[in-house]
Order: C-alpha cells, then sequence, then structure tokens
C-alpha cells in the first residue's frame, strides 16, 4: 500500500480512461487494462496502474538513405509525446530520482496529480503481470514462494514458470495458470489476498 496520498475511484478512473483511449486511438497498443488497487476494487487507491501491449511497427529508418526499416514502439512515441506537452511528468522518487525505463515507467498525471504507473508487457508474459500488477505485494509474495517449494521460479517478465535449471516448466496462459501451478484457488482480482 502506498504511503502517499490517496484518490478515489471517481478520480482514478477518468486518468486511465483519458491514458487508454489515446493509446487505443492512435494504434499504439495491441492490448490495456488497469491493474493494481484500482483492478481489485479499492475505494480509493495510491495509483493508476496501467499494464498494455504496446504495438510495434516497422518504419524507414530517418537516418539511412537506404531506407532500411526500423522498429518503432507507437506506445513510448505517444507516451514521450505526453511529456512533451505536460500530460505527464516523471515521478521522482526519494533523493530525486525517476524510474523511467522500456518496461516500468513512473509518472504523474499533471492535471489530475494522480500518480500513474505505466507497465508495459508482450503477449508471452501478459497474464503474469496483470497478476503481479494487480498484487497486492501479500499474495505475491506467496505465489513466488509457494513456487520457489515446488523448485520454480515465477517468471513474471516472462512466459511463465520455470525450473531452477532456467527451462520452462508452465506456460501461463491464464490468470488462472498462476494459481494452479502453485496449487492455489483462484481468486477474483477483487477477492484477492494472500490465502493463510
Amino acid at each position: 500500500m502506498s504511503s502517499g496520498p490517496r484518490f478515489g475511484r471517481a478520480q482514478a478512473l477518468p486518468v486511465y480512461d483519458e491514458l487508454a483511449d489515446a493509446l487505443r486511438a492512435a494504434g499504439a497498443v495491441e492490448g490495456i487494462m488497469f491493474a493494481g488497487s484500482l483492478r481489485r476494487g479499492k475505494a480509493e487507491v495510491g495509483d493508476v496502474e496501467v499494464l498494455f501491449i504496446p504495438r510495434v511497427v516497422s518504419m524507414a529508418d530517418p537516418m539511412d538513405l537506404f531506407g532500411t526499416q526500423i522498429p518503432q514502439n507507437k506506445a513510448e512515441v505517444l507516451i514521450a509525446e505526453w511529456l512533451r506537452l505536460g500530460v505527464l511528468r516523471k515521478r521522482e522518487g526519494e533523493g530525486g530520482t525517476t524510474s523511467w525505463g522500456s518496461q516500468i515507467k513512473l509518472a504523474v498525471h499533471v492535471a489530475s496529480g494522480v500518480p500513474v504507473d505505466l507497465f508495459s508487457a508482450t503477449r508471452e508474459n501478459w497474464f503474469n503481470l496483470m497478476v503481479c500488477r494487480t498484487g497486492p505485494a501479500d499474495l505475491n509474495a506467496q505465489i513466488a514462494t509457494l513456487a520457489k517449494e515446488r523448485g520454480l521460479t515465477w517468471g513474471i517478465n516472462r512466459a511463465g514458470f520455470y525450473r531452477d535449471d532456467g527451462t520452462l516448466h508452465k506456460l501461463v496462459r491464464s490468470e488462472r495458470d498462476v494459481f494452479d501451478t502453485v496449487g492455489l484457488p483462484y481468486q477474483d482480482p477483487i477477492q484477492r489476498r494472500a490465502v493463510l
């Protein structure tokens, strides 16, 4: 749970809708969903967590006279434009540092002041990341611990659960697969908590 200010669902959901609608309208994502406490149905949230699969297209390299094709991440382009226009700003952590990488971007929606966490996913890791980013943290810790007890690693940024030697044990094709693999009963997002 975030120690910062809390925002009601009525303030947080429109932030998600604005960003998701713009990403969809620009054809910048293959899929998008909110996660975190917003997905768990909490009345107040500390941030809006957005999980998305970016659309990557080929374009001619403007620096190459021969027109070599290079990949362009359309979501990255739009998010960079939001920074330039002041729709979002990078969120500073302790010591003034920011987290702004290819997979995780921590921002603030300028007009509302609501923190926004942007998580880039792939089709392969979508369900792992959806479970992890929906949380809560104690459930994530329980899933990781139960996986370890079975000689597995929960590859949240990968396609599934892996054995200690790095080989794939189980490909995750749904959120239910995550729960089944570690022996937990499936929980809808609103019910999610560690099982004692």
